[in-house]
């Protein structure tokens, strides 16, 4: 057989006696001492009925003084010492220990007779009574210091099983904090990607449609070469033809010329600058040469010098310009 102590929820306890077996008074000052002490120090013995049900064996006025305490202050912890019982053919042991411990006897002195004399007939008579003292009999009474151990000893143990409770709640609760910490942290690191991501994203964005429009513009800007001149060739009379002969010239075109694309001004930097991609001058070249486009002319390679720029690249451009 094994009792455990706990800590039980009031609401869960089912009381073997009617309230109305107890005083009003003795439970109304018992709801308030429990309220100054936030306990009931003694433990109650309950049966286990289902996994989350009790009935009292012991304590029925320590439950109605806890159910009482927690209707006066419905924030008073709802919760009571208490021993189970796990099973009920056990309960006939613990009800005899009970039952045996609960008994309690008083010595009450009793008198003894007083055989009457010849001398105490004639005191009688004489109207001077004297009366010996009383003397007790021994009583036979029940030793309550068994009793007393062992609520020392339910107490101590429902205290060592609160402590090592309240130890458990608070390593709970710090490790619940650390996750909400940990968490936080990762939502914090996972917002910050996501962001980085976004930001990236719309640059890239950004580059997109600038080249788009860029693309655009140069292909708003090309010019559509016009079609083979044809002329029209008298050829000598024949007897028996009389008729022109047409004669194509093949069309020739002008050979692309750097400087003076770079001179003039109908060709947009944009397109200038697809230029310079296309025969593979780098993008630090390229802002110098633009920059220089927009401030001066030149009027043939001979001439051409732009700062930063070396002649092997000017004779890279002069060679593969398109």
């Amino acid at each position: 057989m094994e009792i455990s102590p706990a800590i039980v929820r009031v609401k869960k306890i089912e009381p073997s006696q009617p309230k109305e077996n107890f005083s009003a008074t003795d439970l109304n000052e018992a709801a308030q001492l429990i309220l100054e002490m936030t306990e009931v120090i003694t433990p109650i013995i309950l049966l286990r009925t289902q996994a989350e049900s009790y009935r009292v064996i012991e304590g029925d006025f320590e439950y109605y003084a806890a159910l009482q305490a927690m209707e006066i202050e419905p924030r008073q912890r709802n919760r009571i010492n208490a021993y189970i019982v796990e099973s009920e053919e056990e309960l006939p042991f613990y009800q005899k220990q009970i039952e045996v411990f609960r008994k309690q006897s008083v010595a009450i002195p009793v008198e003894k007779p007083v055989e009457k004399t010849g001398e105490s007939e004639s005191v009688e008579k004489t109207g001077e009574s004297e009366k010996e003292p009383a003397i007790p009999t021994q009583a036979n009474t029940v030793d309550i210091q068994p009793i007393m151990n062992m609520m020392k000893n339910w107490s101590e143990q429902v205290a060592g099983f609160i402590s090592q409770q309240s130890k458990r709640d608070a390593d709970l609760s710090e490790q619940v904090a650390g996750f909400i910490s940990q968490q936080s942290k990762r939502n914090a690191d996972l917002s910050e990607q996501v962001a980085g991501f976004i930001s990236q994203q719309s640059k890239r964005d950004a580059e997109v449609d600038k080249k788009f429009n860029i693309l655009q513009e140069a292909i708003a800007n090309i010019s559509v070469a016009p079609p083979p001149e044809t002329k029209i060739i008298s050829q000598p009379e024949k007897p028996t033809v009389d008729a022109p002969v047409l004669v194509t010239s093949p069309f020739i075109p002008k050979s692309p010329d750097f400087v003076a694309d770079f001179n003039n001004k109908g060709i947009s930097d944009s397109e200038f600058e697809m230029k310079l991609n296309r025969i593979g001058i780098t993008a630090r070249f390229t802002r110098l040469i633009l920059a220089e486009r927009g401030q001066r002319t030149f009027n043939s390679f001979t001439d051409f010098k732009i700062k930063g720029i070396g002649k092997e690249t000017i004779k890279k451009i002069r060679h593969n310009w398109s």
